[in-house]
């Protein structure tokens, strides 16, 4: 039996609610004459329905219904692939180093839900990168800069540095132990570094997100404004500085290899003993001057043993600079978003443009959950909290029953800040896969004209009960709008060079200088 598919389907295009032929049954009387029906101006001002661009939000109810305007797959596939599909792609070039899936798709989500996080755990990564860099800047040995590389490398992974002892001492000053940083620089001699392959996808993406812009602007404004992907690229563009920015660190995050290497490495030092001599370590004791604890990882630490970049803000304390850097690309691309759609006829807070500030809102609530988080968990981690000053602060006697009070209670707030922190991390987690799934989510319901409706056309959110529906466009509207979306491009395009400069200015840090060994 033969089956006939309507033309409108065969098209790409399904039935929905069509805004041009309500407006003209408006404007022809169908629903009344004169000012007082429901016509509007293009600011919402009433007029006589003849001359009506617009429409009330309760007309339009009554009029168009609460249908869509219809799906056209053209105009989906166009922006999907324009402003969308690059970005997805670019996910893909993110530095990972799980050897576990389910670690590397929350990786994934985490970056995706909360941009605010990437981009901090980068900043903060760079930062510290400097720090480990200053801290040997009083040592002149020979092996000093390979330890500053060294470190810097292993920064990804949970690190335990041995100081006491003189087990990091013997590491570097020990000629016999020039084997054990050659060993250990060779084998994390790998990166997440430029390839053909990532700079073929960062090149897809510029010129892609460059040219649609373009086309937007050299095209004009046309009738499918709603479903324009201009503002999902802004939104999007904090991307391009995070992958470029580990690009150029070259994160060693690969655990397994991370965890061989350190072990074979280990394996060849010596340590220095009181009698001048040096021995083997692994002949001596168990502890080892640079080791990984990727093993036993219970809940409080769970984000510390991940090697994902991402994951690194629950390795350093927050710096005020880094916080400042990953507000401003979070805030700036998402906020050049919110703007196009702001300022996309009705003027004000519709579904678009909510749709944008959800995205930037639990982005910066998951950073903050998770950055808290990290430091509920220092705290928990830390049994060494002195009880004797405490006492003389509330003049407590100093028995051994005011000691165990006081030592009680410090285990009791330290239980307390542990539950707390495993809690604000599972939910900041669960709130960022969330927020990466609405954000795409947001993105297919533009292009798919799903928020082009008469509720979501009309700003009820920001306009409540004067809320109104733009159908046709006029002269100054479009004036607005472009001027609207090129200040959105350059706000989004200059967020993210000045986090990209900032990231150039700090990685780089000069290294200690040598002081040659003195031979006979």
């Amino acid at each position: 039996m033969a089956v006939a598919f309507p033309m409108a389907t065969i098209a790409g295009r399904l039935p929905g609610t069509n805004f041009q032929v309500c407006l003209a049954k408006l404007q022809n009387g169908t629903f009344g004459v004169g000012m007082d029906v429901g016509g509007t101006d293009n600011q919402g001002n009433p007029v006589d329905v003849a001359n009506a661009t617009g429409i009330t939000y309760s007309l339009c109810l009554q009029a168009c219904g609460e249908r869509q305007e219809p799906f056209e797959f053209t105009i989906f596939s166009q922006q999907f692939s324009a402003f969308l599909l690059p970005w997805l792609a670019l996910v893909s070039q993110l530095p990972f180093g799980s050897n576990d899936m389910l670690v590397n798709l929350d990786s994934v989500l985490t970056t995706v839900g909360s941009p605010t996080l990437a981009a901090y755990s980068l900043i903060l990564t760079v930062l510290n990168n400097r720090w480990v860099t200053r801290q040997f800047t009083q040592y002149t040995f020979p092996n000093v800069r390979d330890a500053v590389r060294i470190l810097t490398s292993l920064q990804q992974s949970p690190i335990r540095v041995v100081k006491d002892d003189g087990f990091l001492a013997s590491l570097i000053v020990l000629s016999q132990n020039d084997k054990w940083w050659s060993q250990l620089a060779e084998e994390i001699d790998y990166s997440h570094n430029w390839s053909i392959s990532a700079a073929t996808s960062i090149a897809w993406v510029v010129i892609a997100y460059v040219f649609s812009v373009l086309d937007t602007f050299i095209a004009g404004v046309d009738t499918s404004i709603h479903s324009n992907g201009l503002g999902v690229g802004s939104l999007w563009l904090w991307l391009l500085p995070i992958v470029v920015g580990w690009l150029q660190f070259s994160p060693k995050c690969d655990a397994a290899l991370l965890k061989k290497a350190v072990a074979h490495a280990n394996d060849l030092a010596y340590l220095a003993t009181d009698d001048g001599k040096s021995v083997l370590l692994k002949d001596k004791t168990d502890i080892r001057a640079i080791d990984l604890t990727l093993t036993d990882v219970d809940d409080l630490h769970r984000d510390e043993k991940c090697t994902s970049p991402v994951f690194n803000y629950a390795r350093f304390f927050p710096m005020f600079l880094a916080s400042g850097l990953a507000l401003m690309l979070q805030w700036g691309t998402a906020g050049a978003a919110f703007v196009q759609a702001w300022y996309t006829p009705t003027r004000g807070l519709g579904c678009r443009s909510l749709a944008v500030l959800i995205y930037a809102v639990l982005s910066t609530t998951v950073w903050m959950m998770l950055v808290t988080s990290s430091i509920l968990t220092h705290y928990a981690s830390n049994p060494q909290h002195r009880s004797e000053g405490h006492v003389i602060h509330e003049g407590e006697a100093r028995d051994e029953e005011g000691q165990a009070l006081l030592e009680d209670k410090a285990i009791r707030h330290r239980s307390t800040a542990r539950w707390i922190s495993i809690m604000l991390r599972r939910l900041g987690k669960l709130i960022a896969g969330f927020n990466a799934v609405w954000a795409v989510t947001a993105c297919f319901c533009q292009f798919g004209n799903v928020f082009d409706n008469c509720f979501c056309n009309s700003s009820v959110f920001s306009l409540g009960k004067h809320a109104y529906s733009v159908i046709t466009l006029q002269d100054l509207d479009f004036w607005i709008i472009q001027s609207a979306w090129i200040g959105s491009v350059f706000l989004a395009g200059a967020t993210a060079a000045i986090y990209v400069l900032f990231a150039n200015f700090l990685i780089e840090p000069p290294l200690p200088e040598i002081v040659p060994v003195a031979t006979e």
